[in-house]
């Protein structure tokens, strides 16, 4: 609007803070003098103080609406089979005043309800998108994906589907509608959610132009859908170890494999906690139409426990040790094929946490997990360069200054800009 910007973040205690970008002043019109405490009008009740909701993430900004995730402390050992519900909610830019709200547990008279059998719904918490959520300003359309219930591994309490977790939700930008859903684990007991972004890509189809959208998982999956009607188009697999889906069901989503469940002799599973890939950025370059995406492979023995002494409602832990690595890589795939076009293996105990970026000139960059900054023809996967600055998690960023493209990077307490020749 001609102004100076602005700026909009979610502090630890979660509270939505506007900025004026150019004197760093709250912005009176917005919230309560610059504040929004979102802790309040989320359609619960929340200890403002003890109340276990934030967010990890940034908020994201399109057109006059801000779009806010929730986040809950890790769930793998609960006090209680109860916890706050992460439901999304857009507020006004300008007001800070609430939009709307998306029940990520469906209410009682919503749909989805019938999956949370028992009237679990009514307790059970979590289910919310602690990572970065998705725009596409030109349909008008919100994308994010939802993590597990309460608990992490154990699900005797909360029978049934649990929809919307583990899912991807396409909503109506301006008033919060969905549109259309696709679940990925019905029931999830692995703590095997959807941190990453999902990615906006325009991709062809047998001759057909579509607009499509791309979510890599921990699962060791790779989804792409059509992003205006959730169509399914191709799931493919690019970890080298996972094993506890028995086959992928005709809807495009893992079936999991009964034996792949924590039990007390203990069960052999992979991939390891946390995924194949976590929330670090993947990449897609239009110009070969592969996604490119970091592997991290290995096994747990998941055991089922006596009560865990950190308190597990009361319905048994979960212990698990890991045995072993099937190393880990970056991975080149074709939207087309479902086939792994090429795959850079890392040394023995390098790669797997590190973002990737692609740009329009053919290079991958991201790190090697063992301290450098790598740079990787994107169409072959040739080793092109690299400069030793320490390990780096999120993805690089680039940008031109005076013609000239800049690629930025951050390593520990320290950024690094490189320019492109």
């Amino acid at each position: 609007d001609g102004g100076s910007g602005q700026i909009f973040y979610v502090t630890p205690g979660y509270q939505l803070i506007g900025l004026d970008a150019a004197t760093g002043r709250r912005l009176s019109s917005f919230g309560t003098d610059g504040i929004v405490d979102l802790k309040q009008n989320m359609d619960q009740d929340i200890d403002l103080v003890t109340g276990e909701v934030g967010l990890h993430a940034a908020p994201i900004v399109a057109g006059d609406t801000i779009l806010v995730g929730a986040a809950h402390l890790p769930g793998s050992a609960p006090r209680t089979l109860e916890n706050v519900k992460g439901h999304i909610r857009g507020f006004d830019a300008r007001t800070g005043e609430r939009k709307w709200i998306f029940h990520t547990v469906p209410g009682a008279d919503e749909f989805g309800n019938d999956t949370w059998l028992n009237e679990s719904w009514r307790y059970t918490g979590n289910t919310g998108v602690w990572g970065q959520m998705t725009i596409d300003v030109e349909l008008g359309i919100a994308y994010f994906a939802t993590e597990m219930p309460t608990n992490d591994y154990y699900g005797g309490h909360r029978h049934g589907d649990n929809l919307y977790s583990d899912t991807l939700v396409a909503v109506d930008l301006e008033t919060g509608e969905r549109l259309w859903h696709y679940q990925f684990i019905h029931h999830d007991v692995w703590d095997w959610d959807l941190p990453c972004a999902p990615i906006l890509v325009d991709i062809t189809v047998d001759g057909r132009e579509i607009k499509a959208i791309a979510q890599p998982s921990k699962q060791t999956w790779l989804y792409v859908f059509d992003r205006v009607t959730g169509e399914h188009i191709v799931t493919t697999r690019y970890g080298a170890t996972s094993n506890w889906a028995s086959h992928i069901r005709e809807s495009g989503s893992p079936n999991p494999h009964p034996d792949k469940e924590a039990i007390i002799p203990g069960a052999l599973v992979s991939p390891v906690e946390g995924g194949v890939a976590n929330w670090q950025p993947p990449a897609f370059s239009p110009d070969t139409g592969l996604f490119y995406t970091q592997e991290n492979n290995g096994f747990n023995l998941l055991y089922l426990t006596e009560l865990d002494p950190r308190g597990s409602m009361g319905l048994g832990g979960k212990d698990r040790i890991t045995v072993g690595s099937g190393g880990n890589a970056l991975s080149a795939i074709d939207y087309r094929t479902g086939e792994t076009a090429w795959r850079h293996a890392w040394p023995i105990g390098g790669g797997g946490g590190a973002g990737v970026l692609t740009t329009a000139g053919g290079l991958v960059f991201t790190g090697d997990g063992s301290g450098n900054f790598v740079a990787f023809d994107a169409a072959d996967g040739d080793l092109l360069w690299h400069t030793r600055i320490g390990n780096i998690s999120n993805a690089p960023q680039t940008y031109l200054i005076d013609g000239r493209q800049h690629v930025l990077v951050a390593s520990g307490r320290q950024l690094y800009a490189f320019v492109m020749y």
